[in-house]
């Protein structure tokens, strides 16, 4: 039980569990009700429908309503208003019955879903303003279809009822795009511009508690919003101001929330006057207040609250919602902070509470699903195993609430696939098989049975080593998801793109001779096809790119570019930052440096041109970089700190994620070191101040690369030489100072000292002492010795390695074996 009770805490942390203000109120009612015969029959069917068919249902609506969209400037005509003007009320009314019905994790479909929902409404808003200035529309009063010139155009009686449906679809978004509650404002001011100029004195024109209980949720979502908590104030003020609303527990409680989550005080006024409201949802956000807060003895009230608000929730039915959250909400607060006695007396209680209360179902299969995916986040996949084991015995001890669902064998296949063993693998395959003897038989939860689990399996294919056949695997997989998709004549188990690039993988993997003509022909099929799930995307190209720059051929910058102009010529997309990376990588490696530099100004003036997908990184300045390394010209380290500068003003000009890194640095050190240029010194100086403007600390390879650069400057000027040697030996005794100096610090600063050191004893002293700090720290090697031999005299040589100078081949079992017993550090010659 204890186990079973870590309900969702994840899923309750992000608010996905958080009921939404009234689900519209008696405000849906009455708009079912002033509908046609057929709206009715839509809406009824819309809401008896499956969950798990949401998906299918919200593509149709967004196809319907683009449909819908493109007719909507006939809106006023003649022949075709009221046809449009019931098919409005019917996309309308079941866009509310599927909205909620979305996941929050489904960002791209409810930013979709919300814009449908504002265009539906802006085709009305138009209807009014075109009516108004003379043009012909549906006259709803008379019920008629005629010119009124001389009468203004009266809104439909769902207008108010349509408009909290828009808000809240921006709400839904909120979450993700803290700018969404703006949208939804525009939208209420438009409802209020239009019904100030249809000159109605109809009550569907005054805004309703609803419409402003919509808003205060709307502005309750979007906590990364600053200014989120005052306007949902504000809005709320709307609802205290009128005497003839009524302040919903739903509005005070998305108030509360979204006080607590910005962690902003709530008037004490307020609290008093609107404590009649309190319910379950209540006390969690006055548990998350306290438990967020540094306040003394905030555990204490927290815990408190969570008494108070189970006691009120007990014995309430409608309050079992709000009592598992209430719980929840508290487990996982105390989860974060480490407060594992208090989160383990909640538990127990929370646990003896199922035991004598079985009918208040705290647990079904959603909360196994949602701790599976809380332990697979963490890579607990042993954890969601033997919790789907523990979900399996009590469905097959009769409790049908406990049946896994499709979710939820996904999410074991997730778990599995990150152990990438093939006993693992096969344990896929295996659910796999089950998803087909006992979740496709029946008829509801195989209308909710997706690609999903199949694409998942598909990339354990691809991912997992010593899989053997990949590509046979593959192509019989997919073979057989189209299959099932036709028996069962669900389309949502087709192969979509996913699939398709998992087999794209497995041929380039395989990498026999032909497979270019293999990638070209599915290609080929994928954009041929009529289905948006089959069209390549650029993630598709992207792999083709991949595979291209992998396979290094002399002809890469040809199919490269071939690539590029299939993909906009066939599917009409453009490369983004990744694409043009990889791009300038097959450039790069192909020699043209040119053509690399060329890709990079293409994207940073794709980005400047409003792509925000092009937007440039470090990543990018990187790889466009480090194609100079080829050139053996005397101006590559102006080059590259040509590209550094540029970065550096995209940096200035607020592009964060062009901030200069280790990576940079490290590279433009590279560059330096193994160039000629004669200001190289200076050059290096400059990195080394600008990696202390940035705050990056200096790792040991990029300060080996450092001693390098001083050693190898190209000057005669004896005065460089002192500037170098003081720079080799500030950095040489830094790394020996942290205890990091390796191998190649010593070969440096021995380089260093046999080329600026002149004076015989001076010269010496240092090649002995630092020889036994080198032998001490155990960082002799090969090439330690071989520089020896070549810097020292053969008498000094043998005296400090005991090894014979003519002999060319220096071997290190012989060098440890002689130098086994340590010399005296202080001996001299």
């Amino acid at each position: 039980m204890l186990a079973r009770f870590e309900i969702g805490l994840r899923r309750v942390h992000r608010g996905i569990l958080t009921r939404p203000i009234g689900c519209y109120g008696l405000s849906m009612t009455t708009a079912t009700t002033t509908t046609t015969t057929t709206t009715t029959t839509t809406t009824t069917t819309a809401a008896s429908t499956h969950p798990s068919q949401w998906k299918p249902l919200t593509h149709r609506l967004l196809e319907r309503t683009k449909d819908f969209d493109a007719r909507s400037d006939r809106f006023g005509g003649v022949s075709h208003s009221g046809k449009l003007q019931a098919e409005y009320h019917n996309l309308l009314n079941d866009w509310r019955h599927v909205l909620f019905k979305i996941p929050n994790n489904e960002t791209e479909i409810l930013s979709k879903s919300a814009n449908s929902i504002e265009k539906l409404l802006h085709s009305i808003f138009d209807c009014i303003s075109r009516k108004n200035e003379g043009t012909q529309c549906f006259d709803h009063k008379s019920n008629s279809q005629s010119f009124q010139k001389n009468h203004y155009f009266q809104p439909p009686p769902t207008l108010r009822d349509d408009v909290t449906t828009g808000i809240y679809a921006w709400g839904r978004t909120a979450v993700n795009d803290s700018s969404s509650p703006l949208r939804a404002e525009a939208l209420f001011q438009k409802f209020e511009k239009n019904c100030k100029i249809s000159r109605s004195s109809n009550s569907i024109c005054r805004p309703t508690s609803d419409v402003y209980s919509a808003l205060v949720y709307c502005w309750s979502q979007a906590q990364a919003n600053q200014i989120a908590s005052q306007k949902a104030l504000y809005w709320f003020r709307k609802i205290e101001e009128n005497k003839a609303m009524v302040v919903t527990s739903e509005a005070w409680n998305a108030l509360l929330r979204i006080h607590v989550r910005q962690g902003k005080n709530v008037d004490k006024n307020l609290l008093t006057k609107h404590s009649i409201l309190n319910d379950g949802y209540t006390y969690a956000s006055l548990v998350e207040g306290w438990m967020d807060s540094e306040l003394p003895y905030s555990s204490k009230n927290a815990y408190n609250e969570l008494q108070r608000g189970i006691a009120y929730c007990i014995d309430k039915e409608d309050q079992m919602p709000a009592l598992r959250q209430l719980i929840l909400t508290y487990l996982v607060k105390n989860i974060e902070k480490g407060n594992i006695l208090e989160y383990e007396q909640v538990m127990n209680q929370a646990s003896i509470l199922q035991e004598n209360r079985p009918e208040l179902d705290f647990f079904d299969a959603k909360h196994f699903l949602a701790v599976m995916n809380a332990f697979g986040a963490r890579g607990d996949s042993d954890k969601v195993i033997q919790l789907y084991q523990e979900l399996q015995i009590d469905y097959e001890q009769g409790s049908e609430r406990f049946k896994p669902s499709y979710q939820i064998v996904v999410a074991v296949l997730s778990a599995l696939a990150k152990k990438q063993n093939l006993k693992s693998l096969a344990a896929c395959e295996s659910l796999l098989s089950e998803i087909e003897s006992y979740l496709l038989i029946d008829g509801v939860s195989a209308a909710g049975i997706t690609n999903h689990a199949y694409n998942i399996v598909l990339d354990c294919y691809i991912r997992f080593p010593h899989v053997k056949n990949r590509r046979e695997r593959v192509e019989k997989l997919i073979e057989r998801m189209e299959k099932l998709a036709s028996k069962h004549n669900n389309p949502l188990l087709r192969p979509d793109k996913l699939s398709f690039a998992a087999y794209i993988k497995s041929i380039i993997q395989e990498d026999k001779p032909g497979s270019v003509l293999e990638i070209d022909k599915i290609l080929q099929r994928m954009e041929n096809s009529h289905l948006l799930s089959i069209q390549p995307d650029r993630n598709i190209y992207t792999i083709v790119l991949e595979a291209v720059l992998a396979r290094g051929e002399k002809t890469a910058i040809l199919q490269a570019k071939d690539v590029m102009d299939r993909m906009g010529r066939c599917v009409n997309l453009l490369p983004d930052r990744i694409m043009y990376t990889i791009l300038m990588k097959i450039h790069s490696l192909a020699g043209d440096v040119q053509g690399s530099d060329d890709v990079l100004n293409e994207m940073i003036e794709a980005y400047e041109k409003g792509r925000a997908d092009c937007c440039p990184n470090e990543k990018a300045f990187v790889t466009a970089i480090s194609s100079l390394k080829q050139l053996n010209r005397e101006d590559v380290p102006d080059e590259a700190f040509r590209i550094f500068n540029k970065m550096v003003a995209l940096y200035n000009n607020g592009i964060e994620e062009c901030r200069p890194s280790m990576k940079t640095f490290g590279m433009l050190m590279v560059i330096l070191a193994k160039s000629n240029h004669k200001s190289k010194l200076q050059m290096a100086q400059r990195l080394i101040y600008e990696m202390e403007k940035y705050g990056v600390n200096p790792d040991l390879t990029l300060l080996n690369w450092y001693m390098r650069v001083c050693t190898t400057i190209t000057s005669s000027d004896l005065r460089q030489h002192r500037e170098s040697w003081t720079e080799i030996l500030l950095t040489f005794n830094t790394l020996q100072e942290r205890g990091i100096a390796n191998s190649h610090s010593y070969n440096s600063v021995f380089h260093a000292c046999d080329r600026f050191v002149l004076d015989p004893d001076e010269r010496y002293s240092f090649f002995r002492d630092t020889y036994y700090k080198c032998r001490k720290d155990g960082q002799v090697d090969r090439k330690i010795l071989t520089s020896l031999r070549r810097f020292l005299s053969p008498k000094v040589y043998r005296h400090l390695t005991k090894l014979d100078p003519s002999d060319n081949t220096i071997k290190m079992k012989v060098y440890r074996q002689l130098n086994r017993l340590d010399p005296d550090d202080n001996d001299k010659m």
